[in-house]
C-alpha cells in the first residue's frame, strides 16, 4: 500500500473536512496468493481500515487501475 502524505498543512481548526484519493492496483500481479488471500484481497482489507479513518462530511474515493482506472 502506497500513501501519499499532503504537500500543503494548514493548521486541523481551518479544515472543515478531509478529501482524500485512495488508488488500488487491480493489474494481474495483485492476484498472488499470500497466506490470507491475494494481494489484492490484502488491499481491500487495507482500504477498509483506511475508510473507518473517516467521518460523514469528508468527501473519499476510491479508484482501481491496472492499464486503466475504474471509480
Amino acid at each position: 500500500v502506497l500513501l501519499a502524505a499532503p504537500t500543503v498543512e494548514l493548521p486541523r481548526e481551518r479544515i472543515e473536512r478531509d478529501l482524500a484519493l485512495i488508488l488500488v492496483d487491480r493489474s494481474a500481479s495483485m492476484s498472488a496468493e499470500m497466506t490470507r488471500g491475494s494481494v489484492f484481497d490484502e488491499a481491500r482489507s487495507t482500504v477498509g481500515e483506511l475508510l473507518r479513518n473517516f467521518d460523514s462530511k469528508d468527501e473519499v474515493a476510491v479508484l482501481l487501475f491496472d492499464d486503466e482506472v475504474t471509480p
